[in-house]
């Protein structure tokens, strides 16, 4: 549950007894000091934080035991920012503030080996990429069970995202903090004086009234990394907090849509997206990326990309609001939808995604293809299994549609072709009949009260579908191997395997659909009979 800030900062006497924040508010360029230290400290560590954070300190002695220079040691962003929320975190970024972070690494590696040989210290090396946005080199490991990260304390030198940021300039911790995404994420916890450090000033209050603000002005924070926009929309729609007005209007600048396709990698973007899907509040932040003008920069067509693109539909970015209304309704009231796994929502926010160009065409290789499963290879860079089952969505719900529309016309469906229909829809069918409802509805225009009741016209029939192939035990129909096979079929038929033998192999699952007490006796006296004028 999370902690109600107030009764924790409130900066009072009647909360704590002396209580205060200590940052350094310098403006670059001023030597301007403003003090708030706090002598209580908000944050409990755990076993394994209290390990890590010795285990640091020592390193640090060590280190300035055999140099001029010990180095400061900062708890940095979210880990912070979720210990004050009151929510555990496995994954610790470590600020040093007077070398890289891969040296302080290394030196950490040594100390392990020296005094704690039983834990083995893997250090791996991750180097900027300014023409991608990353400006630092950082160090990654895991220890005591934590996901480590280490990184020098970033200088304001880099607002050029083309100019490499040399190893050797360190930045203040007010620079640092400068150059975060979101205020939230700009808090640092002292290893040594154990207090929460607070340099922007915004950070803690941000945090208490539930605000998205970017520490510096918003364009100037997205112009270093254009991904940070899309963290904001992140970090708002995970704790439900509101995006500073501000920085809401630097969402919608143009200028940032361009650099968002341009200079940042997909694989970066998906990484975000990713994370949106799985542990936030999906349905608000894809509002969010829609009312800012973000659904095309994100999820759209890479420039120049594509051949040929054919558009069906001019207007298809209004086709989003609908569709997250829609899809709320659904999840909320609807029983097919309320139970649905984790995966398959997962899955339908990814085809919602690509949903404005569901209707898109390109041409590869002489071939017209659909753009919507693409984009989510080339866009988001996602893996072929997801990819392979959001073309199955949109290739194959209307094949559900039509055995809908039978069934709305009265006609009963045999046996056959239920298991025709599973085994044409795969392993996901039930998620393609739940696609294609949506669909079914999407397509009706807009969403009044009047969606009740259409809601209640169709639904009947798609749950009539599911039953009936569920009452026919077809539900793994599309795993049902055939009655005989390959060799067995060319053997009993005395023929050389083919193209042919492949349809015959089919046409045996199909008698197994339609005779599901069928033994394979009975399969065999069927061929027997079927081919015995071209055959025996």
């Amino acid at each position: 549950m999370l902690l109600r800030l107030q009764t924790c900062y409130r900066i009072t006497n009647r909360c704590f007894n002396q209580v205060a924040f200590f940052s350094t508010k310098q403006f670059l360029g001023s030597k301007r000091l403003m003090s708030m230290a706090t002598k209580t400290n908000p944050i409990a560590l755990n076993k394994s934080e209290q390990q890590l954070t010795d285990l640091f300190i020592e390193v640090s002695n060590t280190i300035g035991q055999e140099s001029e220079q010990k180095p400061e040691l900062r708890f940095a962003g979210g880990w912070v920012r979720d210990k004050l929320l009151g929510i555990e975190s496995h994954d610790i970024d470590v600020a040093v503030d007077c070398m890289p972070g891969y040296d302080f690494a290394k030196h950490l590696q040594k100390y392990m080996q020296s005094k704690h040989p039983e834990y083995k210290t893997r250090i791996v090396k991750i180097d900027a990429n300014p023409e991608k946005s990353k400006h630092l080199e950082t160090a990654t490991a895991k220890i005591f069970g934590k996901d480590i990260d280490f990184v020098n304390l970033r200088p304001h030198t880099f607002s050029n995202s083309h100019l490499h940021l040399d190893s050797s300039i360190f930045g203040t911790p007010l620079e640092d903090a400068l150059r975060r995404d979101a205020t939230i994420n700009a808090l640092f916890y002292n290893l040594r004086t154990k207090q929460v450090e607070d340099y922007t000033e915004n950070g803690l209050s941000d945090l208490e009234n539930k605000v998205i603000r970017t520490p510096l002005p918003a364009d100037e924070t997205f112009s270093d990394d254009p991904l940070r926009a899309v963290r904001c929309i992140r970090f708002a729609s995970k704790f439900d907090f509101e995006i500073h007005p501000d920085t809401f209007l630097a969402l919608k600048n143009f200028t940032l849509h361009d650099r968002l396709r341009s200079s940042i990698s997909r694989e970066r973007i998906g990484v975000e997206i990713d994370k949106i899907l799985s542990h936030c509040d999906t349905s608000r932040a894809f509002r969010i990326i829609h009312d800012s003008g973000l659904f095309a920069p994100i999820f759209g067509p890479l420039l120049g990309h594509y051949n040929n693109i054919v558009s069906k539909n001019l207007d298809s970015l209004s086709l989003i609001p609908k569709a997250i209304d829609l899809f709320d309704l659904l999840r909320n009231e609807v029983p097919t939808f309320k139970y649905i796994s984790r995966s398959a929502e997962y899955i339908f926010w990814v085809a919602m995604a690509v949903l404005p160009w569901h209707n898109w065409t390109y041409v590869d290789k002489s071939k017209e293809r659909s753009l919507a499963p693409i984009l989510v290879r080339d866009s988001l860079k996602y893996s072929k299994p997801v990819i392979t089952q959001v073309e199955g969505l949109y290739t194959f719900y209307p094949a559900v549609m039509e055995k809908v529309n039978v069934l709305s016309s009265k006609v009963a469906l045999p046996r056959l072709e239920y298991g025709k229909l599973v085994r044409e829809l795969g392993q996901y069918w039930k998620d393609i009949v739940n696609w294609a409802f949506f669909m079914n509805l999407l397509k009706k225009g807009s969403f009044t009260e009047e969606v009740d009741q259409e809601v209640n016209k169709v639904l009947p029939y798609f749950v009539s579908l599911i039953k009936n192939i569920e009452d026919h035990d077809l539900v793994e129909a599309y795993s049902i191997q055939p009655a005989l096979n390959g060799k067995e079929l060319s053997s009993l038929l005395n023929m050389k395997p083919g193209p042919h033998l492949k349809q015959m192999l089919e046409e045996s699952v199909e008698w197994k659909l339609e005779f599901p007490d069928g033994k394979k006796e009975d399969y065999i006296s069927f061929v027997k009979d079927k081919y015995r004028k071209d055959t025996f």
